[in-house]
């Protein structure tokens, strides 16, 4: 089991614990929905700035969002943009040119052996987020970004590498993979994801 923190939206710097039972109820909050279909539908910022985000890459003993006094969880975020842009090769782009697809071809069949917990795609729809376990022996968070995209074959934005970076939440849809059991402690639930 991981401690895990989150904030309300992008201007909430006191991160609060995150359970299994917080983070379901905001994934199916209708606010969070409300927010990631008016993002969609008119790219406007200000809504995706609404949705609560998991600070996946540390927690905050002195309960102020801020790298500085900030405490490595041991994981790191890889965010991918643009799913459908990002790959050179046309073939390449047409087999993953969606987050479920890029998900389920180059992803799920190495979650294991890449030490992955948690992918869901992006409140934008077009890109995913891939959380995991950092590498031993890798001593930063890009280090670990630089491994993992590697392994994948994608790039990805190398401006989230800092400690107090926020993974925004999406809609249920959008979460793919959740290892309740390195996040949570929770062997099987019943509840599903």
């Amino acid at each position: 089991m991981i401690k895990l923190e989150y904030v309300e939206n992008v201007r909430d710097n006191t991160p609060r614990p995150l359970t299994i039972e917080i983070l379901r109820q905001l994934v199916r909050s209708p606010w969070t929905r409300t927010c990631v279909e008016k993002f969609r539908s008119t790219g406007d910022d200000q809504w995706k700035r609404k949705l609560p985000g998991i600070t996946w890459q540390a927690t905050y003993p002195g309960g102020v969002r801020a790298n500085v006094g900030a405490q490595c969880t041991g994981l790191f975020m890889l965010d991918v943009d643009h799913i459908s842009q990002c790959h050179p090769l046309q073939r390449i782009r047409e087999a993953l040119n969606t987050p479920l697809q890029m998900y389920r071809e180059t992803i799920a069949p190495r979650i294991d052996d890449l030490n992955i917990v948690c992918v869901h795609g992006s409140p934008g729809g077009d890109g995913i987020h891939v959380i995991a376990c950092a590498r031993e022996g890798l001593t930063t968070i890009l280090d670990n970004q630089q491994w993992l995209a590697a392994q994948l074959g994608t790039p990805f934005d190398t401006n989230c590498n800092d400690l107090a970076r926020l993974s925004l939440i999406s809609i249920p849809e959008d979460f793919y993979y959740l290892d309740r059991e390195t996040l949570f402690g929770i062997v099987d639930d019943g509840k599903g994801n």
